[in-house]
């Protein structure tokens, strides 16, 4: 689980099926549109305001949430 440092009502959460984020501070969940697709993450961590999910076979990834709405 990873916690946006500017916003905490976003979390994001690494999974067996991808990444999935929630604005809501966790009442509801989606996929994300960016990064691995149904690929196992095994680790979130931030980078400053870069987002980055190591995943199982399928590399390593990461978005810069500094350009979306905070």
């Amino acid at each position: 689980l990873a916690v946006r440092p500017d916003n905490p009502n976003y979390l994001y959460v690494g999974t067996e099926d991808g990444v999935f984020t929630s604005s809501d501070g966790g009442t509801t969940w989606s996929a994300t549109n960016v990064g691995p697709v149904n690929s196992p993450v095994r680790e979130l961590f931030w980078m400053k305001q870069r987002l980055v999910a190591a995943t199982h076979g399928r590399g390593v990834f990461s978005v810069d949430l500094s350009i979306l709405s905070k």
